[in-house]
This record gives C-alpha cells, sequence and structure tokens, in this order.
C-alpha cells in the first residue's frame, strides 16, 4: 500500500488548500526514489502535516481507543487555521484533509480517496463527513461502513510502524518506558491487545452466566422429571378433550332432534287452519288456475306457435318481404325521376324560357343538350336483381305479416315459456298440497311433541353440564401443564447458559494459547529481526550479538558477541535513537505488511556517521515509500547529497509573518540535484 497524495485545507499554520504529492519516482534508467522530504524551521507544519494523514485516516482513533468524541473535537478545534484580519483574530470554518491510497487487490491495482471534513459551529468542532472514492466512484457499501473500509487497508494497529515521531522514538529510546512503548506497539500490530480484550469479555460473560456443578445436576434431574409430566398432562388434556368433543358432537344431534320436533308442533298446533277440508279447498282452487293456464297454453299452440319452430323460413321470409317493400319504392323514385327529367326537357324547348336572351337556335340546341346530359348524369341507376315479385302484397298486408314475424320470432317463444312456467308451478303445488292432506295430524300428535321436546331439552342441559364440567378440568391441566413447561424453559436456559460458561472458559483458554504462542513466535522473530537491523545501523559493528525480550514484561535483555550482558543505558543517546529505529524496523519486517512510514524529526541525536548509516542503510530497506520529516538545519546540503539517489522530491516550508501562514514549494530530485552541484560549486 501506498499513500500517493495530500490535500490539506485550512489546518495548523496551512491556510485554504495545500496540495502534497508523496508518489515514489521511478526513473527513465530503472532507478527506484522511495523519499519524500518535507524539510523546514521548527513550527512552520511538519507535525500538522504528520497528524493530518493519522487523522484523515482513523479519525478519532488517531488519538487513542480510549479518547472520548468531545476530547477529540476540541482537539479538532484547535487545529483551526487562525489568523488577523482588520485586527481580530479568525478562525476557519472549514477544515479536511483528502488522501489518496494506492493498494492491490487480486493483483489489479485499485486507489481509494478519503476525504475528512470538519466544520465549526459556535464555539465547538465537529466531524462533518468522511467521504471515499474507489477508482473514483463511489464504494458499493453503507456510508457507516466507510471507516470500516480504510481500516481494512491500513488498520489502525499498524499505525505505529506507519507514523514515527519524536515523542514514539523517546518512548522505544528510554530504559524506563521501552518495555511499555514496545509491549503496545506489539500488541496493537499482531492483533494481542484485541485477543486480549476477547479474554477480557470471556471472563466477564462467565462470571455473569456461571453456574455450579450441584446447580447444573439439580437442573438436569428437573428435566428428567418435568418432560415425563408434561407429556402425561398431554395424554390426560388430549383424552378430556375427545370426551368433550364427543359431548358437543351428541349435542348438535339433539339439538338437530329438537329442531325438527319443534317444527312438528309449530304444524300441529297451525291444524286448525291447516284442517283437511281447507286444504282440499285449496287443492280446487289449484285445479281450476292450472285448467285456465292450461287452455291459454292451447291458445297460443293453435295460433302462431307453429311458426316459431321454423325461425330461419320466418326470417328469410321476412327479409324478402323487406326487399320487395324496397324494390317498389326504387320503381317509383325512379318514375318520378324521369317524369321531372322530361318536364324540364319540355321547358328547355320552350321559347318563353328563351326569351329576351339572345341566344341563336343553335346554342340553345347545345345548351338543351348539355343540360339534359347532365341532369341523366346525375340519375346513377343502381343494378337490381330484375325478378318478378312473388308475394303480391299491397304495403299494410306486408307490415301485417312483419308484425307476425316479429312476434314469432321475439313475443310467442317468450310467452310460451312463460304460460309453461306457471303451469308447472302451479302442479308442483298442487302435489305439495296432496301431500299436506295427506300428512295432515291427529287430535293426539301435539301432546306427544310437546313430551320428547321436554325429554330431549333435559338431555341437552345434562350435556351441557358435563362438557362444563370437562372444560374445567381441562383448563386446571393446562395451567398445570404451562406450569411445568415454565419450570422445563427456565431448567433449559439455566443448562443452556452453563453450556456457554463451559464454552467461554474453554475459549479463553484456546486463546490464551493463542496468545502465547502467537507472542513467542513473533517475539523470537522480532528478536532476530533487531539484531541485524542494529548491527546494519550502528557504527560499532556487531554491537548485538543477541538479545531476549520477556513475553510477559516485554523487558529486553541485550547481549554481546561475546556473550556479555548490555544495557541499553550504556547506549549513548544517538545509539539509543538507532536502537528505537531499528526495532521500529525489525517490528516491520516480522508484520510482513508493504506499507509507507512516515518519519518526523528523527535526526536530532544522531551524529554524522549514524545519520549517514540512517540514510543509505535504513531508508531503501525500511519500505518502498518513505516520507520524512525533517528540520533544515538537520537536513542539510551534504546529507541531501546523501539521499540523492533515493530522493524523489522535497517539499520546503517556510513561514510568512505577514500572511499569518505556511508557503509550500517544492522542487523534484533533478531541480534538487542540479541546486546542489551550484551550491557545491560556490562553495568550490
Amino acid at each position: 500500500m501506498r499513500l500517493l497524495q495530500l490535500t490539506i485545507q485550512s489546518l495548523g499554520v496551512f491556510r485554504d488548500y495545500h496540495h502534497f504529492d508523496f508518489t515514489p519516482v521511478r526513473t527513465p534508467d530503472g532507478q527506484h526514489r522511495p523519499l519524500t522530504v518535507v524539510t523546514g524551521p521548527n513550527g512552520v507544519g511538519k507535525s500538522t502535516l504528520f497528524q493530518a494523514v493519522r487523522v484523515g485516516l482513523y479519525g478519532q482513533l488517531a488519538l487513542g481507543d480510549r479518547v472520548s468524541r468531545q476530547a477529540y473535537n476540541d482537539f479538532m478545534l484547535t487545529r483551526l487555521h487562525r489568523h488577523h484580519a482588520n485586527g481580530e483574530a479568525v478562525i476557519c470554518d472549514r477544515a479536511s484533509v483528502a488522501l489518496t491510497l494506492q493498494y492491490f487487490e487480486s493483483g489489479k491495482e485499485q486507489h481509494l480517496s478519503v476525504e475528512r471534513s470538519w466544520e465549526r459551529k459556535g464555539s465547538g468542532v465537529f466531524e462533518a463527513g468522511l467521504r471515499v472514492l474507489r477508482d473514483g466512484e463511489t464504494p458499493d457499501i453503507s456510508a457507516s461502513d466507510y471507516q470500516s473500509l480504510v481500516n481494512d487497508l491500513i488498520p489502525p494497529g499498524v499505525g505505529s510502524i506507519c507514523f514515527f515521531d519524536a515523542e514514539q522514538m523517546d518512548a522505544l529510546s528510554s530504559p524506563e518506558q521501552m518495555n511499555t512503548a514496545l509491549a503496545g506497539a506489539f500488541q496493537r500490530l499482531f492483533g494481542v491487545d484485541v485477543v486480549e480484550r476477547l479474554i477480557a469479555d470471556l471472563d466477564r460473560f462467565a462470571y455473569v452466566h456461571g453456574a455450579g456443578e450441584r446447580t447444573k445436576a439439580r437442573m438436569k434431574a428437573a428435566l428428567a422429571k418435568l418432560r415425563p409430566q408434561i407429556d402425561n398432562l398431554d395424554v390426560q388434556a388430549a383424552g378430556l378433550r375427545a370426551q368433550a368433543d364427543s359431548l358437543w358432537a351428541r349435542r348438535f344431534e339433539i339439538e338437530a332432534q329438537l329442531a325438527e320436533e319443534v317444527r312438528r308442533l309449530t304444524e300441529a298446533e297451525g291444524s286448525n287452519a291447516t284442517s283437511k277440508p281447507v286444504l282440499e279447498a285449496k287443492r280446487a282452487a289449484l285445479q281450476q288456475e292450472i285448467t285456465k293456464v292450461a287452455d291459454q297454453l292451447r291458445e297460443t299452440c293453435g295460433e302462431l306457435l307453429p311458426f316459431a319452430l321454423a325461425p330461419e323460413l320466418c326470417r328469410s321470409l321476412k327479409r324478402r318481404l323487406d326487399e320487395e317493400v324496397e324494390r317498389r319504392r326504387y320503381q317509383a323514385a325512379d318514375a318520378l325521376w324521369f317524369e321531372r327529367v322530361a318536364r324540364v326537357e319540355t321547358m328547355l324547348k320552350s321559347d318563353n324560357l328563351w326569351k329576351g336572351l339572345k341566344v341563336s337556335a343553335k346554342n340553345r340546341d347545345i345548351i338543351t343538350q348539355r343540360l339534359l346530359r347532365q341532369l341523366q348524369g346525375l340519375y346513377k341507376a343502381e343494378r337490381r336483381v330484375e325478378s318478378t315479385f312473388v308475394h303480391h302484397v299491397s304495403e299494410p298486408e306486408g307490415e301485417r305479416l312483419q308484425s307476425w314475424i316479429s312476434q314469432v320470432l321475439h313475443v310467442v317463444p317468450v310467452q310460451v315459456q312463460s304460460l309453461g312456467d306457471q303451469l308447472r308451478k302451479l302442479q308442483d303445488e298442487q302435489r305439495e298440497m296432496e301431500t299436506r292432506i295427506k300428512r295432515a295430524p291427529t287430535q293426539n300428535l301435539a301432546g306427544e311433541i310437546n313430551a320428547e321436546i321436554a325429554r330431549l331439552e333435559a338431555l341437552i342441559a345434562e350435556l351441557g353440564e358435563k362438557h362444563t364440567d370437562l372444560t374445567r378440568q381441562i383448563a386446571v391441566l393446562q395451567y398445570k401443564r404451562e406450569e411445568a413447561q415454565r419450570k422445563l424453559n427456565d431448567a433449559t436456559e439455566q443448562l443452556r447458559k452453563h453450556r456457554e460458561h463451559e464454552l467461554a472458559v474453554k475459549s479463553k483458554r484456546a486463546l490464551r494459547m493463542y496468545k502465547d504462542a502467537l507472542t513467542n513466535s513473533q517475539i523470537t522473530a522480532i528478536e532476530h529481526a533487531l539484531v541485524a537491523c542494529f548491527n546494519r545501523l550502528c557504527r560499532k559493528e556487531h554491537l548485538l550479538g543477541s538479545m531476549r525480550i520477556d513475553p510477559l514484561s516485554f523487558n529486553i535483555e541485550l547481549l554481546g558477541p561475546d556473550g556479555r550482558s548490555l544495557t541499553v543505558t550504556s547506549f549513548s543517546a544517538g545509539e539509543r535513537h538507532l536502537f528505537a529505529l531499528a526495532l521500529l524496523w525489525a517490528l516491520r519486517q516480522v508484520a510482513g505488511r508493504q506499507l509507507p512510514l512516515v518519519i518526523d524529526t528523527p535526526l536530532a541525536r544522531l551524529d554524522d556517521v549514524h545519520r549517514h548509516r540512517l540514510i543509505h542503510d535504513y531508508v531503501p530497506a525500511v519500505s518502498d515509500q518513505v516520507l520524512f520529516l525533517a528540520t533544515d538545519t538537520e537536513l542539510d546540503d551534504g546529507l541531501l547529497a546523501d539521499v540523492e539517489d533515493q530522493l524523489a522530491r522535497i517539499y520546503r516550508l517556510r513561514y510568512d509573518e505577514q500572511s499569518e501562514e505556511t508557503v509550500v514549494t517544492t522542487d523534484d530530485f533533478r531541480v534538487t540535484r542540479a541546486r546542489r552541484l551550484v551550491t557545491l560549486a560556490r562553495k568550490g
């Protein structure tokens, strides 16, 4: 992963937008130049750039995982650019940091753009938003997951090996703080802190959900007792429900019998109104009505009904009559037309029409002939089938025939259908009347029906009482069953928690074993790497023979080539700083992640030899991209000459007292080389 671009807006001593390019350069001859240098006096914004990269990537996490949101907002308020305008102090209302990262996924180069902004509101500052683009497009994830996307690319835990400042150098080079700083960097880098948090969470879980073996045995015994008890209650309840259903079905049958007896009683009580003489009189009236309707039906059948049996023939006759009527109308119209044309011809040949007009006889004939031709042309005789008339009927007779045909087609069938339906209905009533006459009740029937109704009502009441009693028994069993089920659920839940507790204990044991194995293996690798890295940087060749790091306290024990014990306190201040840089180098080697390195002011206490070693041996090997932040006094022309082969560009920072902001200028490696040659020439 590489950090390609950085753009900051109104942050620290930088006003408005400033753009920095950190992309490593490969020259035409294939030389790789990974180093970008930012130089300038103290207080011109080097540390601001260092902080901007971290805050842009991690936001609140850049200040630590225990920093509150309010503390983060207060910190960002202090980082907003301040200047004076018209004699008054001005604080910028908005600041932002934008970074472009390069990484490879599945062998494909990709770019991730991250922009984080802050806005001032009243006397405070809040984070206005995080914008992320992948290859110029919005990633297909929720905006709430943008930070996770950045963390997956460069986790906060590896920040200690990517961003190295004087504070970290002092901690790693101080004998009093070295073990604490190393432990923190080691745990964050290799995820040991996550494992420890998991172990702590499991400890809390086991404390809350823990249960003794006696409780476990008691719950198992309760389960063994409650399950058969619930099954027995279910069997009893099922038996009672079956009895209740049987009683309910029997009650339905008796209620149906009771309804039938009530119907019979109603008929018996109304026997005075429906005695046989009355019914027989109604039957005679029905017979008279049937005779009347039958006569009407026969009369209808004797008139036009036979023609209704041949509807197509009737329709054909209707069409023929219509055609003959139409033909007669055409003949009358033709006769009238020719008669009118003849009258016009006579009028045209009369001298009275032309009287007073100066028209010659020849022209009169021409005009007359033309007008007659025009009139004759207006008449377009249609070709008609000249057939003889079949039906020589007058117009009134034809209309009467059309009326009869219409009745045959539309009225007679409906009338016959209606009379037939009426006749069938009367015949059905006649048959029902015959049945009622046969069923006319006797004198003792009402008393017998009342006795049967009383018996059935008593039986229904008895069945209702039995059903109510069964329902009450079922409710009692249901209550007992629910209580037993509740106890069973409680026991099951207790056993589940006990199993979770056992799993938590086993998981905690496995995590401790994993943590110990991870710590021991990585510490061993760091020990070997640190010896090699330090000896490569230190001017005292082979100063270290070996070293041991305590996996619990992270105390470091150093041994010389002859096995003699060494202490960090015996090192010079410069050697201790080299030891801190070597430790950073070793951590990066063991971590095995290709990440950029941002170093803020590491050269203050190194002598010329160690600075030369740092530039020649450390910078090219520690990473394929290095961002160096140093003062102009630390990184003079001589040292710049040493880094010429690795240098991609230099950013020079200068603070303008008048405008109260830092001014940025840049030189690429070609300009830097030319300036150095001019400087050396002047010195020569």
